[in-house]
């Protein structure tokens, strides 16, 4: 049987697969899915970038928070992929901890730079790219390791390995019976 007994969270830069593996995670375990950002574009009709252009970080920050609250005030578990800026706030940092069991997928700045290339729809990406994502892994990464119940490398391993890590800590902790 694969009940989920709490929500699983999966945080991580940008690039570390958290759509990728919480859709295919949720569809193995038969159990929704919400992707915070997606969510986002699809309720202000605007992508990610659009809307850190227009609105502000700040607006698009309180707007991600309110729909990470939604997300984890869902009664029945689920999967919640996560932006990879969510834990630079100290209330959804809060929520995660209390509403979720939370997954880090950590991976090496050269790989996420090979993954998501020149996306112009990541506004925290910059011109350079790995030294973004070098300084967001520096400034993120004790947020991401606080949250953490679990890590995975998501380095030279695909998402479907990816998945298969997960479920097996998952089970191990009580949160898949």
């Amino acid at each position: 049987m694969n009940q989920l007994t709490r929500h699983i969270v999966l945080v991580g830069l940008m690039g570390t697969g958290k759509t990728t593996v919480g859709e295919h995670l949720a569809r193995t375990l038969g159990v929704g899915w919400i992707d915070i950002d997606q969510t986002i574009v699809k309720e202000h009709r605007m992508s990610v970038a659009e809307m850190f252009a227009t609105a502000g970080e700040e607006i698009f920050r309180e707007v991600e928070h309110h729909t990470l609250l939604d997300a984890l005030e869902e009664p029945k578990p689920h999967v919640v992929s996560t932006g990879g800026g969510v834990v630079i706030r100290d209330d959804n940092r809060e929520l995660i901890i209390e509403g979720g069991w939370c997954v880090w997928l950590r991976g090496q700045p050269e790989t996420l730079v090979d993954r998501i290339g020149n996306d112009i729809d990541r506004p925290m990406l910059g011109d350079d790219a790995y030294a973004s994502l070098k300084r967001l892994a520096d400034e993120r990464g004790p947020w991401y390791d606080e949250l953490a119940d679990e890590i995975i490398d998501v380095d030279l391993v695909t998402p479907e390995d990816v998945v298969t890590q997960v479920l097996f800590a998952a089970r191990g902790a009580g949160v898949i019976k």
